[in-house]
């Protein structure tokens, strides 16, 4: 059994250093060649990183291949990235390359020591995987199921989708491209939305702190936020604090201001043309002695723990008190399956 760091912005900030090399394997063999998982790294289109993959176990812990599999992003920030025979639950950890900032428009690089993370349940054959923000996020939360409500990898990653999904108001995020709302006009729908979503972090990004910070290190007190289920500027009950303020106490109308941008903003987009916003907004400061309503809506449309009952399956949600996982909020709210206790 590997141990990591009980908080998750440790955990993401030095994840790949954690990786433990014995652990149960949740896949199949990563002998030999085969399956292909493949996508767009995106903070902006990232030239010239370095995408390597891990086994996801179900203790949430990452698992190295041997011999690495590693590969490098072209110009636009496509890749693919050959796993051998494996197929299983995934994470993708890319670093280095260069991309332009979209709220700044600024070259920038994604630091070795605060990678972009993404991850999947990569079934045999070619497999599409997006790398960006809200992929970054969606695998903070997974990780946190599969170590706190110990659902098993492969059920933690598809219920983080989910969620994920409904905070952002988004659809199928692991395979949909995101519009890049800097590139040209961009028609309204679920890439204009999904685009929005990473136009907004990055001008929130900017905006903290004196003269801004680097998106990695915002990216990773986000989803140090977002991972207990909450946009409330806390981590598992305890505070955090980048810059004046964080997460979705600013990043719905972040979105909202570069939308408003017509110097960066030239997709011919607006705030009315694009909901994730308003679905931030619907998510913002859980707190409270009891779930926010918004928590109340979301069983039917997330999967249960076993994945094979699929999402029309009927989610559970469970809520429970005194457990230690957020202890500053007064309740827990746990996500498809039993804490395991």
């Amino acid at each position: 059994m590997c141990h990591h760091h009980a908080r998750l912005l440790a955990f993401l900030g030095a994840l790949v250093s954690f990786c433990c090399v014995s652990c149960g394997g949740g896949g199949s063999s990563p002998s030999g060649p085969g399956n292909l998982v493949e996508g767009r790294l995106i903070l902006g289109p990232v030239a010239g990183a370095t995408i390597e993959a891990f086994q996801m176990e179900d203790t949430g812990a990452l698992t190295p291949f041997s011999p690495p599999r590693t590969t490098t992003s072209a110009a636009d920030g496509t890749y693919s990235l050959d796993l051998g025979g494996y197929a299983g639950p995934l994470v993708l950890a890319a670093t280095g390359g260069s991309y332009t900032d979209e709220a700044t428009g600024l070259v920038k690089t994604i630091p070795s020591a605060t990678p972009l993370y993404s991850c999947g349940v990569v079934p045999p054959g070619t497999h599409t995987l997006q790398i960006n923000p809200v992929m970054h996020l969606a695998t903070a939360v997974a990780v946190a199921l599969a170590r706190h409500v110990e659902e098993g990898s492969a059920d933690a990653i598809v219920n983080a989708y989910k969620i994920v999904e409904d905070f952002f108001g988004l659809q199928d995020i692991s395979a949909v491209e995101p519009a890049d709302l800097t590139a040209g006009p961009v028609a309204p729908g679920n890439p204009a939305d999904y685009g929005s979503v990473l136009a907004g972090i990055s001008q929130e990004a900017s905006d903290l702190g004196v003269g801004g910070l680097d998106p990695m290190q915002f990216l990773d007190g986000l989803a140090s936020d977002v991972a207990d289920g909450r946009f409330d500027d806390r981590s598992f009950g305890d505070p955090l604090t980048l810059g004046t303020e964080l997460g979705g106490n600013r990043l719905y109308d972040r979105i909202q201001f570069f939308l408003s941008d017509n110097n960066r903003n030239i997709s011919g987009l607006s705030d009315t043309d694009v909901g994730s916003d308003d679905a931030v907004f619907a998510h913002i400061d859980m707190t409270g002695p009891s779930p926010h309503p918004a928590y109340l809506a979301w069983p039917a449309r997330i999967y249960a723990a076993n994945v094979t009952s699929g999402p029309t399956g009927g989610g559970t949600l469970v809520v429970l008190t005194g457990d230690g996982i957020d202890s500053g909020s007064g309740v827990d709210v746990l996500f498809g399956g039993s804490p395991g206790r």
